[in-house]
C-alpha cells in the first residue's frame, strides 16, 4: 500500500484527472521510484513505470512534507 503522506495542488489534481491518474498511482510513485532527476526551482521529478504506463510526477519537498506538483505520462523521448 502506497503513502499516503503528500498533498496535491489544484493544478495536479486537474492534470491528474484529465490524464486518468488515480491519487494510488501518484502514491506508488512517490513510494519506489523508478529514477528522481532534477526539475526547475528546487523541485524534483519522480518516474516510475505503473501498469505499463510511464509516469511523471513533480513535487516540491518541504518540511510539512511533499506537495505534488504535477503528474503527466511523458513520451519515452522526454525522459
Amino acid at each position: 500500500m502506497p503513502s499516503d503522506n503528500f498533498a496535491l495542488t489544484r493544478h495536479a489534481k486537474a492534470r491528474m484527472r484529465e490524464r486518468h491518474i488515480t491519487r494510488h498511482e501518484v502514491g506508488l510513485v512517490l513510494e519506489r521510484p523508478d529514477l528522481i532527476t532534477p526539475a526547475k526551482a528546487g523541485k524534483a521529478n519522480y518516474w516510475r513505470t505503473v501498469d505499463g504506463r510511464r509516469l511523471r510526477v513533480t513535487v516540491l519537498e518541504t518540511e510539512a512534507g511533499k506537495i505534488v506538483i504535477t503528474a503527466v505520462l511523458p513520451d519515452q523521448e522526454d525522459i
